[in-house]
């Protein structure tokens, strides 16, 4: 992928490297891996945000914005223990 965007990103430079035939080539397998490239990434989203058993038949987060303190402490551990220790400080100022 990179390297037939480079080459399809400097037109002139891969003409002078290459005959047209080879560009062309480069131009398909660009369009055919990009494809690739998004129906991967649309599979996965697919599966990890609405066919996943944890979240089907979905997660109701984006409707009302709130999360539960499960949710959010088996989904986002580092920020759970981050709200934890900013509790403590509060606490502990009190």
């Amino acid at each position: 992928m990179i390297v037939s965007g480079f080459f399809m990103w400097f037109e002139k430079f891969s003409l002078s490297l290459f005959s047209l035939w080879i560009h062309e080539i480069f131009v398909i397998i660009h369009g055919y891996k990009a494809i690739l490239a998004f129906l991967a990434v649309i599979i996965w989203h697919m599966y990890n945000v609405h066919l996943n058993p944890e979240n089907f038949p979905m997660s109701k987060i984006w409707l009302n914005g709130k999360i539960t303190g499960k949710e959010l402490r088996v989904l986002h551990p580092l920020e759970y223990k981050k709200i934890l220790e900013d509790r403590e400080k509060r606490s502990s100022k009190e």
